[in-house]
């Protein structure tokens, strides 16, 4: 693939990439290389690059017979993507406790700053803020010296960011962003396991919402949810 090619693909699954997780696709929803090149303007090869990109993120499949189609989502799919998530995101941040300084610390605190700065709207999708939110995130786990957990992290977050914000749609109960606040006091505070137990509540109470909403859209019984995942 020529230099252009691979800069279209690139840009093809960027695009590709956000739709899926925002939503604007089906869960199993068969997609067509020429749809998708008049959606994203390119042509069938970078197209299909793209497409094989996000389907090793796990947000496409692909087979021989059906072609690509959109990654379902499921309870069981839910369940493991949280424990594997609280798994290596201990891991991560542990490491990040241990080799991070004070300049992890002050990144901690600025992206937990921006983030807190930005009015969270659950009735939509607000770039801004789900750019802080990731960086949030992704900045807890910076200092671990592990790249590839982090990459694997990376990936995990866009397959909850789906779950995320299919539940988010429902417009249930308040956003609660403390949650952030308390994880970033912990880090500042030097408090490992404290900050461990908070982002996995973090994680599993958003987890629990997503599942929620799975039994809602599957007819099941619903139980109660009491806050926006955020």
């Amino acid at each position: 693939m020529s230099d252009a090619s691979e800069t279209l693909a690139t840009a093809a699954y960027q695009k590709l990439r956000m739709d899926v997780i925002g939503g604007m696709f089906s869960f199993g929803q068969k997609l067509k290389i020429r749809s998708l090149c008049e959606r994203y303007g390119v042509s069938a090869a970078p197209m299909r690059e793209a497409l094989t990109r996000a389907a090793k993120d796990g947000l496409i499949m692909h087979s021989d017979q059906r072609g690509f189609s959109v990654a379902p989502l499921s309870i069981e799919d839910l369940d493991d993507l949280l424990q594997t998530r609280i798994v290596l995101n201990e891991f991560a941040l542990r490491k990040s406790f241990e080799y991070g300084g004070a300049e992890w610390e002050e990144q901690v605190l600025l992206s937990w700053h921006r983030l807190s700065r930005i009015p969270f709207t659950p009735a939509s999708v607000d770039p801004e803020w789900e750019r802080a939110h990731r960086v949030f995130h992704a900045t807890l786990l910076s200092a671990c010296r592990a790249p590839r957990i982090l990459a694997y992290c990376d990936q995990l977050f866009d397959s909850a960011d789906r779950y995320r914000f299919m539940s988010r749609a429902a417009h249930v109960g308040g956003a609660r962003t403390a949650d952030h606040k308390m994880i970033a006091d912990a880090v500042l505070a030097h408090r490992p396991d404290e900050a461990v137990v908070l982002l996995t509540r973090h994680f599993s109470e958003t987890a629990e919402l997503c599942r929620q909403q799975l039994l809602l859209q599957g007819k099941a019984q619903p139980g109660v949810v009491t806050r926006t995942p955020c």
